[in-house]
């Protein structure tokens, strides 16, 4: 093992550093596994940007990808030196990467481009990347990634698992697109969690530090390019669809007496909180439906028993909307009859 001491980029100006010790096995490499798991990033963006140009797919994902081959090669420069302008070189394409991706994702659902979202974004981008690399912002910066992600994750739920249900737009396939990306996600997030808080822990390991670090690099690899060709997927299934499709979940969600807006959204008539879990009980439900039919634990009539009585004042609405007979649904109700496993006719 090379000594420390005799690193050939200290001082270190990043303000950040990584479990991995520094200069272990090169004079010239910081942190040499974390740098090494850069380089997949750069080949997993390679390959995506061919899929995405061979899908057809708008500016966004092919954008969004190109933009992976950026942040393998910045994280490379970060680990590798661990200073401070190579750490922009990592955190800048990072940012602006997710901002692209999760603009492609309501531009595919929208089913065309959107100026007006596109310049919100880039104004936005641009103004957050000049602070970013003015200031360093740590804690600031991850925060950041993890609103995106998670509005990207919620978003791509909702598009799949409350508009996707329509047979006729060939959802199932997409539905299992997005559980492995979101899977893989938690996974890569896991490790980057356990590295962060049980780093003195996987150091004095007898065998030596696991090095999680450059596991989450590869992971998160896999999950991008994943997230990167989910928009593309939800495009191409929903080319067809009319404008009512795509909203038919607004539709769905006019509670309140039919009321349209964001009361009926949130589910309503005081606080909103019991409509933010409805729709997470929703899209839980149909995760667990689909998951029961792929192992052949239901029947063709299952969706009629699984009301079991619990939604008979449930009536049908007009032009697509439900109607309530003299007092709002229970949230038991609502759930049900939004996850589709009631006969609204009934």
């Amino acid at each position: 093992m090379v000594s420390f001491e005799q690193g050939m980029w200290k001082p270190h100006t990043a303000s950040i550093n990584w479990c991995e010790a520094d200069y272990a096995h090169s004079l010239k490499v910081v942190e040499f596994w974390n740098t090494a798991s850069a380089f997949p990033m750069v080949f997993v963006g390679a390959i995506a940007v061919r899929d995405a140009r061979r899908a057809s797919a708008s500016g966004g994902p092919v954008v969004s990808a190109s933009f992976l081959v950026l942040i393998g090669l910045g994280t490379a420069a970060f680990h590798g030196t661990l200073q401070y302008s190579a750490q922009m070189l990592d955190e800048i394409p990072m940012f602006l990467s997710l901002f692209v991706g999760l603009v492609s994702l309501a531009e595919a659902w929208l089913g065309e481009s959107s100026v007006t979202l596109r310049m919100g974004a880039a104004i936005y981008c641009l103004g957050f990347s000049l602070l970013h690399c003015a200031c360093g912002f740590t804690t600031l910066f991850q925060v950041h990634v993890a609103v995106v992600v998670a509005a990207f994750v919620v978003g791509a739920s909702v598009i799949v698992y409350l508009i996707g249900p329509n047979p006729q737009h060939g959802f199932r396939q997409v539905h299992y697109q997005l559980a492995s990306y979101v899977g893989t996600l938690l996974l890569a997030v896991l490790v980057w969690v356990m590295e962060e808080t049980m780093c003195p822990a996987l150091q004095s390991i007898p065998w030596g530090n696991p090095q999680l670090h450059a596991w989450w690099h590869v992971l998160i690899s896999v999950a991008y390019y994943k997230g990167v060709m989910l928009p593309v997927a939800i495009q191409d299934q929903l080319q067809d669809a009319s404008m009512k499709d795509r909203f038919q979940a607004l539709h769905q969600l006019h509670w309140n007496h039919g009321r349209p807006g964001i009361q009926g959204l949130m589910g309503l008539q005081g606080p909103g909180v019991p409509g933010v879990f409805e729709i997470c009980g929703i899209i839980g439900l149909k995760v667990l439906q689909e998951f029961k039919e792929f192992h052949g634990f239901l029947g063709n009539d299952t969706s009629k028993a699984a009301c079991d009585g619990s939604c008979s004042n449930a009536t049908e609405g007009s032009e697509g909307s439900l109607g309530i007979s003299d007092s709002s649904p229970t949230l038991a109700q609502r759930t049900s009859i939004l996850a589709g496993t009631v006969d609204r006719n009934e």
